[in-house]
């Protein structure tokens, strides 16, 4: 299967084009291309919702002549703001979200020939965004594998990502801090997806300074 994930950050939107599929003794492997960047961010378009598909479609058009054409039709596309998107009201954001699909679906399949949904274009929240981090660092480092599951004796890595408007700090947390207040344990299981991932912060420094405050406001899981 073929993917294009935009990752729509704060300064700057990226693609990344993803395809998983079975190696020779039958495991999934997954395989990632970097696309180009555009800027500035989504949440520029506030003011102009109908401006957003034009500005992503660099991005489109690249991924077009990356991936196979009889490919096209099957490619599912994922648009994923963050931190940027995230100091916008929600009305404005599903003005944007709302106009970049209804902008894309106006340009298939000719112009644009992927799969496109409107669900799967929004904005996630810091947890999700330090857990996608999470997964990311380890699946690169061969800690865990293509079902998500740890394949290294030592346990997950910790990841910091720095973006444009907020920071993630992801660990993976004691015994202790994954048992609720009576003390019996969350729910925790074989897969990473299911593992307590509760030391996630979001901190908004960038909007924060800007606004006069005398330090960045932290949010926990904002």
């Amino acid at each position: 299967e073929t993917a294009i994930v935009i990752d729509a950050g704060s300064t700057g939107s990226r693609s990344f084009l993803y395809t998983v599929a079975r190696d020779a003794s039958g495991a999934l492997a997954g395989t990632r291309a970097k696309g180009i960047k555009v800027k500035p961010g989504l949440s520029a378009f506030g003011d102009a919702p109908e401006d957003a598909a034009p500005y992503l479609m660099p991005l489109f058009e690249h991924a077009a002549r990356v991936i196979d054409a009889e490919k096209h039709g099957a490619t599912r596309v994922f648009v994923k703001a963050t931190a940027g998107m995230r100091l916008l009201a929600p009305s404005a954001q599903d003005a944007i979200f709302d106009a970049l699909a209804a902008g894309l679906g106006a340009r298939a399949p000719a112009a644009f020939p992927f799969a496109l949904r409107r669900a799967d274009v929004g904005t996630i929240t810091g947890t999700a965004e330090g857990y996608y981090g999470l997964l990311s660092a380890n699946y690169l480092q061969k800690r865990i594998d293509a079902t998500l599951r740890p394949t290294d004796a030592r346990g997950l890595a910790a990841a910091l990502d720095l973006g444009g408007s907020s920071t993630q700090i992801v660990f993976q947390p004691s015994e202790q801090s994954c048992l609720s207040a009576d003390g019996e344990p969350r729910a925790v299981r074989e897969s990473v997806l299911f593992m307590c991932a509760r030391a996630i912060r979001h901190i908004a420094r960038a909007r924060a300074l800007s606004r006069g405050a005398r330090r960045p406001a932290v949010t926990p899981g904002a």
